[in-house]
């Protein structure tokens, strides 16, 4: 019985301190931080409500400016991930304050994922969401800068018009800001349930599949961060308008050099089916020519790609 006794007490003490140990390593863990950036009516707190499933985040309609004011940091409950949401910087009342907001939610000291939150809107780039996006990494003095691109909202007509190479071109090339090029770019689908407030939240399977394994993560010491410079906000934005209208003017010169390049192959496998007698020595040199150009504007066009 004595034996017995001593062997239940020695058992409690093991797992006692198993446990004391497993927390320890636990709550040692290095914190991750997902940082949520954008401008008002992204759907920036909506995901973190829906992350977490529960409303810890003001979202919703708002008129003019966005309900996020402050920064605020929610941990994930179930390990060792904080989702920090921030406000955005297009209302120039708020600019200010939302800079300094940001700039604090940079210097957490430690692993980041950011996630640059923007709306679909037709798949029409907005110069705003490129300011924003150019004026935060711009805070962040570090080589080679990766990040994320959140496409929030997106419908199913716009994912169908995404399978057309050009536009698909198009789309890419417009989620540029600036100088910052390592990006990895996501969907999220529109959800009209929760547009209608009959689901509370989104449902974030395919988000967190990518964030875990295909996301772009980056360790940011505190004494990387500059300040977040609201102050050169006009200059990025007529910046970033002037390069939605150059990619566009490119694109759509390339898209029309390929279309006559196919439209020449066109006619003359056409000609090729309707004479009986063909030269077919100047067939070569003009399928040859044309195989060059077509060639030469798909290299063109491939950047874009």
């Amino acid at each position: 019985m004595k034996r017995a006794c001593t062997s239940i007490c020695l058992l409690v003490l093991f797992f006692g301190f198993a446990s004391v140990a497993m927390s320890a390593a636990y709550n040692s863990q290095e914190k991750e931080y997902w940082l949520f950036v954008g401008n008002p009516n992204g759907g920036k707190s909506k995901i973190i409500n829906s992350l977490l499933q529960k409303q810890v985040a003001n979202s919703g309609l708002s008129i003019g400016v966005g309900l996020t004011k402050d920064y605020a940091l929610y941990p994930n409950p179930n390990g060792n991930i904080v989702y920090i949401d921030t406000p955005g910087l297009d209302d120039v009342n708020t600019r200010a304050d939302a800079a300094k907001e940001i700039e604090k939610a940079l210097k957490q000291d430690g692993k980041y994922r950011i996630f640059f939150v923007i709306e679909s809107n037709g798949l029409r780039m907005r110069p705003t969401d490129l300011a924003t996006m150019e004026i935060i990494l711009d805070a962040i003095n570090l080589p080679n800068i990766e990040y994320n691109i959140i496409v929030n909202k997106i419908t199913e007509p716009e994912v169908e018009a995404l399978k057309n190479d050009y536009n698909n071109a198009l789309f890419h090339e417009y989620l540029k800001p600036g100088k910052y090029i390592n990006r990895k770019i996501r969907q999220l689908s529109f959800d009209d349930s929760v547009s209608r407030n009959r689901e509370k939240f989104i449902n974030m399977k395919s988000f967190l599949q990518f964030a875990y394994t295909n996301s772009a993560s980056i360790y940011l010491p505190k004494n990387s961060i500059r300040t977040v410079n609201g102050q050169t906000w006009d200059e990025k934005l007529k910046n970033a308008q002037t390069k939605l209208d150059l990619a566009k003017k490119e694109i759509d010169e390339n898209k029309e050099k390929l279309k006559k390049a196919l439209d020449e192959v066109a006619k003359l496998e056409k000609e090729i089916e309707e004479e009986k007698e063909t030269d077919w020595a100047k067939i070569a040199i003009t399928t040859f020519t044309v195989a060059v150009t077509v060639v030469e504007v798909v290299t063109t066009v491939a950047p874009f790609l």
